[in-house]
Formats: C-alpha cells, sequence, structure tokens
C-alpha cells in the first residue's frame, strides 16, 4: 500500500515539473504564439483521458490541415508539438514564423489535446522540411568521428597472426598425435577408416560452400569484358588508398613541385588531354584526378585508386617526348580504371587462404620442425612464382593493351610506346645492369613488351583514325630509334679499332679507361631527311 501511494506522489511531482519546466520554455514566445499555445494546454487539461471518437477527430483535423495548405511533420513527444517555432529555450531567440489563427484554431486544439496521447501530432509549419531538417541538424552535436582501419588494411596486418595461429594448430595436432599410444592411434586411424564416406561428404560440402563464396564475388569488368575476382567493395578499396595516400605523401613530403614548374604544366597538359578525350571510359569522369610531381630520380609512375597521380621526375628525364610519356601515363591510368589493385588484393586474399589450409597440414605431417620450416618456405616461394608473380605480369599486359587505347583516343603517336622500352632496355645494356628472369620479375620484361605492343600498334592506329586524329608523320620512330642504335654500333667499332691500332705505337690516352655509362636518353643521331627515303619509312 506505501509502495503504491509513493508511486502516486512520485507521478504527480514528475506531471508538476513537466508541466512548469515546459511553460517557462515557452515563456519567450511572441504574443500570438504565446496565447496559441495557452489555450492549447488550457484544451489539454480541461479534455478527458478517454479515448472515444479518436478516430473522427483524426480525420477532422487531417482535413483542416490539408484544407488550409498547412505542412503535416510527425513528432514524437508531447512537447515538441510546436517545434518549428521552438526548438529548445536556446533558440527562442531566433526568427519565429507568424501563424494566424483562423476559425478552425478550436477544432486543432481540440486535435492536438488527442494527438499528444494517441498518435503523432499535426505540426502547423510555415518552413519546408529540408530547412526544418536542417535548423535541427545545427544545433545538434555528437562525438568526434574515429576511423575505423579499412577491411583490406585490415587482412593485411592479420596475416602474420593467421599464419602463426595456422603453425600452433599443425603443430599441436602433430604433437598430440605423438603422445597417443599406439592402440589408440589404430583405434583412431579404424574409426576414420569406418566414416570415410561421412568425412568426405563434409570435406566437399565445405569446399563447395568455399566455392560459391568465391564464385559470388566474380565481377566482369566494364572496359575488357573480363571476369575478375573482386572481394572488396570499392568504398573499402577507397578507404585503402586514402591510406595509402597519405604515406606517400610523408614520403615524398618536401619534394613536390610547385603548379608553376614547367614540368608539372607539361605532365598535367598530357595528362587532360587523355581525360578529356577519353570521357566516354566507365569510370574516366568519375574519377577525381590529381597530379602530382615528386622530385626523384627514380623511373617511376603510379595512379592510385582514389585518383591521385604521382610522377617521379626521373620519368620525365627518362622519356624521348610528350608521346612515350602519354603512353606511360595512359598504361597507369589503366591500372586504376580496370581496378587491378583490388583485383591483386583479392587473388592475394585467395591465395593466403590455400596456403594457410597447406601451411596447417604441413606442420600436422612433418615429424620435426626444421622440416617443417624448410616445407613452409617451399610452398610459400610455389606460390609466389608460379601464381601471384605471373597474375601480376598478367594484370601489366593489360595496362599495357588498356592504355594503348587511351593514347590512341588522345591522338598520340602509339609507335612511341614500343620505343620507350626499347630505350630502357638499351640502357640497361650499357650500364651492366643485372637481367633479372621475367618468371622472377612481377612485370613482363622489356623484350616481350615490345613484341606485345609492336603487335598490338596497327590495331591502336586504325582507332586513332577512327576518332579524326591527325594524320600520323611519315617516318616511323621504331625505325629512328633502330637506325640511331645501328650507327652507335658502327662509331663504337670504329672507336675501338682506332684504338687498338693506336695501342702498339702510343700510349692509352687516361680519358680511356673504363668508367661506368650512364645514358640517360637515347640520342636519334640519323636525321629524319635521310629516313624519308627508306623504303621502309612507313612501316
Amino acid at each position: 500500500m506505501r509502495a503504491g501511494y509513493w508511486l502516486r506522489d512520485a507521478r504527480r511531482h514528475l506531471l508538476t515539473w513537466r508541466n512548469c519546466s515546459y511553460l517557462q520554455n515557452i515563456s519567450t514566445l511572441p504574443g500570438r504564439t504565446q496565447m496559441w499555445r495557452n489555450d492549447k494546454i488550457k484544451s489539454q487539461r480541461l479534455t478527458t483521458s478517454s479515448g472515444h471518437g479518436c478516430l473522427s477527430r483524426d480525420s477532422q483535423v487531417r482535413r483542416a490541415c490539408i484544407q488550409h495548405n498547412v505542412e503535416l511533420i510527425p513528432c514524437t513527444r508531447h512537447h515538441s508539438t510546436f517545434r518549428t517555432d521552438v526548438h529548445n529555450a536556446g533558440l527562442a531567440s531566433k526568427r519565429l514564423p507568424a501563424i494566424k489563427v483562423n476559425t478552425h484554431s478550436s477544432l486543432l486544439i481540440r486535435g492536438f489535446s488527442h494527438y499528444s496521447r494517441c498518435m503523432t501530432a499535426c505540426v502547423l509549419s510555415k518552413k519546408p522540411v529540408t530547412e526544418e531538417v536542417a535548423d535541427l541538424s545545427r544545433d545538434f552535436h555528437t562525438s568526434s568521428r574515429v576511423l575505423a582501419l579499412p577491411i583490406p588494411l585490415l587482412l593485411i596486418l592479420l596475416k602474420p597472426l593467421k599464419k602463426l595461429i595456422a603453425m600452433i594448430l599443425g603443430r599441436s595436432i602433430r604433437k598430440w598425435w605423438q603422445s597417443l599410444p599406439h592402440d589408440k592411434q589404430e583405434l583412431f586411424k579404424g574409426t576414420l577408416i569406418k566414416n570415410k564416406w561421412r568425412i568426405l561428404l563434409a570435406i566437399c560440402s565445405l569446399s563447395g560452400l568455399i566455392a560459391l563464396y568465391f564464385w559470388t564475388h566474380l565481377d566482369k569488368s566494364p572496359i575488357t569484358g573480363r571476369s575478375r575476382l573482386l572481394m572488396f567493395s570499392k568504398r573499402q578499396f577507397l578507404q585503402l588508398a586514402e591510406f595509402e595516400y597519405q604515406s606517400v605523401l610523408e614520403s615524398y613530403k618536401d619534394k613536390f613541385l610547385p603548379a608553376t614548374d614547367p614540368v608539372y604544366q607539361t605532365i598535367h597538359f598530357v595528362f587532360n588531354q587523355l581525360v578529356e578525350k577519353n570521357n566516354d571510359i566507365p569510370g574516366v569522369s568519375e574519377t577525381k584526378w590529381n597530379i602530382n610531381i615528386v622530385e626523384d630520380p627514380e623511373i617511376n609512375a603510379f595512379v592510385l585508386p582514389n585518383g591521385q597521380v604521382f610522377v617521379l621526375t626521373g620519368l620525365f628525364k627518362a622519356v624521348a617526348d610528350t608521346d612515350q610519356l602519354a603512353c606511360i601515363l595512359g598504361h597507369e591510368m589503366a591500372h586504376c580504371l580496370l581496378a587491378h589493385g583490388a583485383e591483386h588484393a583479392s587473388i592475394i586474399q585467395l591465395l593466403d587462404f590455400v596456403s594457410l589450409v597447406f601451411l596447417t597440414l604441413t606442420w600436422a605431417v612433418f615429424p620435426r620442425d626444421s622440416l617443417a620450416l624448410l616445407g613452409q618456405w617451399i610452398q610459400s616461394k610455389l606460390i609466389q612464382y608460379m601464381f601471384d608473380r605471373p597474375y601480376s605480369r598478367k594484370l601489366e599486359i593489360e595496362a599495357d593493351e588498356i592504355g594503348l587505347r587511351l593514347a590512341a583516343k588522345a591522338c598520340v603517336d602509339v609507335r612511341a610506346s614500343s620505343v620507350y622500352w626499347q630505350q630502357l632496355e638499351l640502357v640497361k645494356i650499357v650500364s651492366g645492369a643485372s637481367q633479372i628472369p621475367e618468371w622472377f620479375s612481377t612485370h613482363p620484361s622489356n623484350e616481350r613488351r615490345v613484341e606485345h605492343l609492336d603487335k598490338l600498334i596497327p590495331e591502336a592506329i586504325k582507332l586513332r583514325e577512327n576518332c579524326s586524329c591527325p594524320i600520323l608523320p611519315s617516318v616511323d620512330p621504331r625505325l629512328v630509334f633502330k637506325h640511331s642504335v645501328q650507327e652507335m654500333l658502327k662509331l663504337s667499332k670504329t672507336w675501338e679499332e682506332a684504338i687498338n691500332t693506336d695501342s702498339g705505337t702510343k700510349q692509352l690516352p687516361q680519358y680511356h679507361e673504363p668508367r661506368p655509362v650512364i645514358m640517360e636518353r637515347i640520342p636519334a643521331v640519323v636525321s629524319v631527311q635521310a629516313l624519308q627515303n627508306t623504303p621502309n619509312s612507313q612501316k
């Protein structure tokens, strides 16, 4: 009984405090609004709490609102039915909309008293819903956002942990098996043989579910039409690209060229030509491209999935003209448009999953830890050189093909694309750099790239003609490079013969001492007029 009296008194105090605070909050309203609200509160006190006639009053209120073109906004609390005029006591000083009291005010007041109990209220508003939401959002504050790690980056960071768990699991299985007596081992083998079909069915079911998962993540490229595995969404990989972008900015800070630099302006002009002429390609117009030129002697350029283009000045010095530069930028642009980064990361995840299974079996089967470590090393190298590196070279070849198309549509002399890789190969030979076999590298060899591009150039020239581009020069840059190399070999041979002839009578001059050769460009030593008369100039 005492608990019942206590609850009754608490409810009475609560209602009294709510009405008092409510009256204090509306004390600063204009006169007509204040009068309207006071009448509403009085009607609410006089109205009985019974729900009879709810439907009739609901329909009357709605008809009155619709008849006078008044906007209806659903409200969820009793004292927020007039939230369009006053959001809270702190906003009471703002300019409030004028409310006209019409002949239907008594009907609306009766409706409000019922709506505060039965259903959401009908609110008179002179402002659009969008402005109403904007006003509310301006004064609504939350705690600061905390960015979570992207899923691709999280999987990369957890890769060592997954390998460690697989090693521990395999080793635990081996130790458990070795600790079993011989009779229990035989009993366990017998149990496995007896339930072999059930075990095989479970393995097949699990393999089918895994295959179904990867099959549902197959995607068709809108540019090439090739099916590829994409385990990450575009949003997830853009988050990873943002992390990578910040990392690159940190590594190259204080090395970026300003926009007024001639190198920056040249690269910016060439890249803009590629973008403008290929707006019909899926992904070109949707990507926000941004050029970043880094003062670095390394010959490299790359484009992040979020459209951030990084070109090192070493590449600008290595190309002979803007045609070669456009072909290289088209190649890097193709990597971004084809989502090669997300595709390669998906393949890495698939290979990691397969390797974890074999890693667990390796540590469970091999009798000693040393043999298990050796088997793990052999397994990682086999996966790397038989699956990972070949797939990476496949993506590079595809980027060469699409990049050549992008350059052709931008009216670039696509014949210069193969010349660039011939120049790099010649520089490598002259400088005495070590030759790495192709199957060890993530990129195709220069010879293979030259051969593949020469096969694609005729088709790219036809595409260039279909885009109403100017006629190509009569002199093929590939022929210029070929004759230049021949002339250089002749001059080198003549110089060696002269040195050998004079070596018997004169002392070898000091400037003939062996020294490393550094070549940044391959000069064209054959004149254009001489090449125009050759029969192969049109090839």
